[in-house]
């Protein structure tokens, strides 16, 4: 029997979900990490979009040293939780440690670029997704999956055992599913007007700011952006299909130039996100530094 590639089944999912009759409302979660996960079941529901859950280790399990060390040193590789004065990293002690260390490593990812941080590849795999952090019962991850790809309402697509540290293996295992024009383009006919309104502003703002940083309406620009991200960052996962197009006839994903902000302006679901205080960059710019870089995640309750 021929099985059919996931990003078919993401679509095809999607289609019954539309079409599927209202369920009956559930019992309210009890703790804040099910209250994440069923706020992540409900975005995929209403946006068609994929669920990316990251399965959580057992609370209090130890790091392994090895691990926690290779961590840091690709942290350090890409600049991360570092500050004029050095290190500005909390200690890995866990294993939940390590998986919100990694996972925010690779949200953090950007490439460089005039003016500001380009989108990378793995923050459109964020972007076009809802990432969330949950545990093994509530995703249905298997023994040694740490990572679950789920079609809306919540049914499992893909479970995988990946090293978080390998980006390219994320982008490509991940990222092969959902940027999948089967599963990409149903997602597009959902996306409000008014969203794809307003991100056109927003793009018209920010090549002004960069173009004319003189100009006495320039605060009125900038304090007009940052409105517009943070409505938008809230909005990512209906707006997400806006942010990515592709190369001409080839396979290649393009992402719009605000897509690196407006991902790191949402935490995945279940956690906050604390931006480290480090010394102030000079007064010449040059020590800026990402925010995504001096961001550490921590998971919300008990």
């Amino acid at each position: 029997m021929k099985t059919l590639p996931a990003a078919v089944l993401l679509s095809f999912a999607a289609a019954l979900v539309a079409q599927s009759p209202a369920a009956a409302p559930a019992a309210p979660p009890k703790d804040a990490l099910a209250k994440a996960w069923q706020r992540a079941v409900e975005l995929s529901r209403k946006h068609k979009a994929p669920i990316l859950a990251f399965v959580l280790p057992p609370e209090g399990a130890r790091a392994d040293e090895q691990v926690v060390a290779a961590t840091r040193a690709a942290e350090k590789k890409l600049g991360m939780l570092i500050g004029r004065r050095g290190s500005t990293a909390p200690e890995m002690q866990t294993q939940r440690d390590v998986l919100l260390r990694q996972v925010q490593l690779l949200r953090g990812s950007h490439r460089s670029a005039p003016g500001a941080p380009a989108p990378s590849d793995e923050q459109v795999v964020f972007a076009l997704t809802v990432p969330v952090f949950a545990r093994a019962d509530a995703c249905g991850a298997k023994p040694g999956e740490n990572v679950v790809l789920l079609a809306p309402p919540g049914d499992k697509v893909a479970g995988l055992a990946l090293d978080l540290l390998d980006r390219e293996a994320f982008v490509r295992e991940v990222g092969g599913r959902v940027l999948a024009p089967s599963a990409l383009e149903p997602r597009r006919a959902n996306v409000p007007l008014s969203l794809g309104e307003r991100l056109k502003e927003l793009g018209e703002l920010q090549e002004s700011l960069f173009t004319s940083p003189g100009d006495e309406q320039w605060r009125v620009r900038w304090e007009r952006a940052e409105e517009l991200k943070k409505e938008l960052a809230a909005e990512l996962v209906a707006l997400g299909p806006l942010l990515v197009r592709r190369a001409g006839e080839g396979d290649e994903v393009v992402p719009a130039p605000e897509l690196s902000d407006l991902e790191a302006a949402r935490a995945p679901l279940g956690t906050i996100a604390e931006v480290a205080a480090v010394d102030p960059c000079p007064a010449c710019g040059m020590g800026y530094t990402p925010p995504g870089l001096l961001t550490t995640l921590k998971l919300i309750g008990p």
